[in-house]
């Protein structure tokens, strides 16, 4: 609970002092009087903010922030921007140790960004929409959104008046509680041995045939390996739309709340596939896929051409992570490529003993040319799966291992449907 105070300590202190002697020497039942009347006693000077654990100074950007209520002198009778005491209400008035004070008004209101001049009063930026809940509710004063990156600044007033008549003196005090809006954090990773296998190198002549200076591609589309992404607590996001066309500022369309967005650029002539281009990239199923016929263009005749891809993560319309992934086209770079002429190497040698209920690290698999190929030992890309079978005896049968043991629990499952490992 936050505590804002203006009474200068002296003067508490003289207030504190001055009950106790007074108290010390009073009979019983003045004693019982004046504890009545502490009772009642609300200092106007200072506020309470919220709850233990209501007040938070941080909230990720999109998400809604609860306001906490505010007390003057701590007295829940009488909370800002409520009741009699809120703008447009009849005022409450008490006495004060002798003293007679009416709170007049009272307000919340939220404002973001730099502080600034509105119709000739001085307020903290732009005034942001606050959804009150009702009076009678548990918990805060109302909600808003914070739909932008930066700080948003809530600021407790109340005018009130001590004394009576002529003599009597109108003040305004205000408290401002500072928001930072800050986007939430993510990381993003590709698949190194992704089902969708996108070569570094891409050799035309593998994908296409070429008769009377006329290539005709026998692959029409390239399926591009997509990332996965993962948000602050290290949980795979997993409902997400793809865009394939970046968000501009003049954009009238708001982007969902979790979406990935999907470009490539590249080429001999990269003005013909800009950022943000997409006529080469089209959803086929839950695949962003090229379309060969980009090859054919005749911008990119020439043998050899750059192209990027760009991923990038948006969260409540904020930008939050993005990865690239580049490969390359030529023309008749390999030759004898085929399968017969690559080898398969692991990472590490497999250890032949292991222990029961020991986790057992299975090594990597890379994929190079060999000898009979003209550019030998460059590795090449492959998408491999790994089975793992088992047998209880030295005699006995192997047999894939059983996924109601394996796949048990959901959030760490070890075997795919086929039997293979994730």
């Amino acid at each position: 609970m936050n505590t804002k105070k203006r009474t200068a300590i002296y003067k508490a202190l003289a207030i504190t002092f001055a009950l106790l002697f007074t108290v010390l020497f009073l009979p019983v039942g003045q004693i019982h009087a004046y504890a009545l009347i502490a009772q009642n006693y609300t200092n106007y000077s200072y506020i309470t903010i919220g709850e233990e654990g209501e007040v938070k100074n941080t909230i990720y950007t999109g998400n809604t922030y609860t306001i906490p209520r505010a007390f003057i002198g701590g007295n829940k009778s009488y909370s800002i921007g409520e009741g009699n005491i809120a703008e447009g209400g009849s005022g409450e008035s008490f006495n004060d140790n002798s003293t007679d004070v009416t709170i007049r008004s009272s307000k919340i209101t939220v404002t973001y960004g730099s502080p600034t001049v509105v119709e000739g009063e001085y307020v903290n930026g732009v005034e942001v929409d606050v959804t009150e809940t009702p009076e009678d509710s548990e918990g805060g004063y109302g909600t808003f959104v914070a739909n932008s990156i930066g700080t948003y600044t809530i600021t407790y007033s109340y005018t009130y008046t001590v004394g009576s008549g002529d003599s009597a003196k109108t003040y305004t005090n205000y408290y401002d509680m500072k928001v930072e809006s800050s986007v939430t954090s993510a990381s993003m990773e590709l698949d190194n041995n992704s089902v969708n296998v996108l070569p570094d190198l891409i050799d035309l002549s593998l994908i296409s045939t070429t008769e009377n200076g006329v290539r005709t591609f026998t692959k029409e589309e390239i399926p591009l390996p997509l990332p996965t992404i993962y948000d602050e607590d290290g949980e795979e996001v997993e409902d997400y739309e793809i865009l394939l066309e970046e968000p501009t500022e003049d954009s009238e369309e708001e982007l969902p709340t979790d979406c990935l967005v999907v470009t490539v650029n590249g080429g001999v002539n990269a003005d013909n596939i800009n950022s943000g281009e997409t006529k080469y990239l089209r959803m086929n199923g839950d695949n962003v896929v090229i379309d060969t016929d980009v090859f054919n263009d005749p911008s990119f005749e020439e043998s050899f051409s750059n192209y990027t891809i760009k991923y990038a993560y948006y969260h409540q319309g904020q930008f939050i992570i993005s990865t690239t992934r580049t490969f390359n086209t030529r023309d008749t770079y390999y030759e004898n490529y085929n399968q017969n002429n690559l080898t398969l190497r692991t990472s590490s040698t497999l250890t032949t003993s292991a222990q029961p209920g020991v986790e057992q690290t299975i090594p990597g698999v890379t994929v190079t040319t060999n000898s009979n190929v003209n550019h030998s030992d460059e590795e090449v890309a492959v998408h491999y799966t790994v089975e793992v079978r088992y047998r209880a005896s030295g005699s006995g049968k192997y047999s894939p291992l059983d996924p109601t043991i394996y796949n048990a629990d959901p959030k760490n499952k070890v075997l795919n449907e086929d039997g293979t490992l994730i």
